[in-house]
Order: C-alpha cells, then sequence, then structure tokens
C-alpha cells in the first residue's frame, strides 16, 4: 500500500516537473527562434476589430486603441514570470522617456506570477518596477508566446509585428524609420 502511494506521489511530481518545464518553454520566447513580419498593405485597418476593445490601466481607467487615433502607438505584451520581459521592458521603459514625445508605448499585461489573469493591481506593480507610466500599462487577454510587440500607424494599421526579445537599438531605429517616413494615405 504504500509503495503505491509513494509510486503516485513520484509520477504526480514528473508530471508536474514536466508541465512546468513545457510551460516556461513555449512560452516565453528566450530561446526560441523570434518571428517577425512586416505588414506592407496599408489599406489593412489591424486594430479595427480591437479598436474599441476596452482595457483597464493600472490607474483602472478604462482604455482604449482607438484613444490614440492620430499617434503612432507601440504596444508590448508582457507577463511577470516571463523572464524575457523583464529586460524588454527595462528597455521600453527607456525609449518611453526618449521617444515618449513621438510615440504612445503601451503595455498589455497579460498574467500574473500564478499564470491567473492579471488585474489593475498587477498592472500597477509593473508599472512601479519598470517605471512606466500607470495609465499606458493595461491589463489584457494572454498572449501565448511573450514578449510580443506591435507597431500601429496612426491611422491604425500594423505597421510591425514581433515576438520575442528586441534590443534597444533596433526598436528605436524601427520606429524612427516609421515616423520618418510616415505618409498618410
Amino acid at each position: 500500500m504504500q509503495a503505491s502511494v509513494y509510486l503516485y506521489a513520484v509520477r504526480c511530481r514528473c508530471l508536474l516537473v514536466s508541465m512546468s518545464i513545457w510551460l516556461l518553454v513555449s512560452a516565453c520566447e528566450k530561446e526560441r527562434p523570434t518571428r517577425e513580419h512586416y505588414v506592407a498593405d496599408l489599406t489593412d485597418r489591424s486594430y479595427a476589430a480591437m479598436r474599441h476593445t476596452r482595457f483597464v490601466s493600472a490607474t483602472g481607467e478604462a482604455i482604449a486603441l482607438a484613444d490614440f487615433a492620430g499617434d503612432f502607438v507601440w504596444l508590448d505584451y508582457a507577463a511577470p514570470w516571463c523572464s524575457t520581459c523583464d529586460p524588454q521592458s527595462r528597455i521600453i521603459s527607456a525609449l518611453e522617456r526618449s521617444l515618449g514625445h513621438e510615440i504612445v508605448f503601451l503595455t498589455v499585461i497579460t498574467t500574473d506570477m500564478n499564470l491567473k489573469q492579471a488585474t489593475p493591481q498587477t498592472a500597477r506593480d509593473w508599472a512601479r518596477r519598470y517605471n512606466l507610466q500607470a495609465d499606458q500599462v493595461l491589463v489584457g487577454a494572454g498572449a501565448r508566446f511573450l514578449p510580443q510587440h506591435v507597431l500601429f500607424s496612426p491611422t491604425g494599421q500594423t505597421l510591425y509585428r514581433h515576438t520575442g526579445f528586441l534590443t534597444a537599438e533596433k526598436i528605436k531605429n524601427l520606429l524612427l524609420a516609421h515616423v520618418e517616413n510616415w505618409q498618410e494615405d
């Protein structure tokens, strides 16, 4: 009897360890090859479907992407459990300080440390930790792979999408190239 209980406990631990490893490996884009693509079709109204979706900010305010019409928006998805999101958020914070007058930086926190839906408190903690503007750190639906980044044009088209870590230089060059070369239809 004791041997079967012991064997059951060992199997459960092995399963739990296997699931934890799978979750960490599959969900955080540190070691995986990154995926990125440019959207060339400027008639694409990529966030049109989610333009009026309301997010809740760290300050408790309801915010939609439509609130930023006319501005470039860099949308960054992150979560506290994602090891790559830590250095990525430090980069986003520095870029927000240097380019925030030209581009709106929004961070969407998808889950908390326990993989439960993030709350405004999770977003406040994130904003405080990375010195981000609390009204631009949002609570949103989960993303399977993190970090994720999307650049939207002032008219709502997706100009750039990337999954995985990006250096400060890469993001800055990308943003400045799109801002400097922007022409509305």
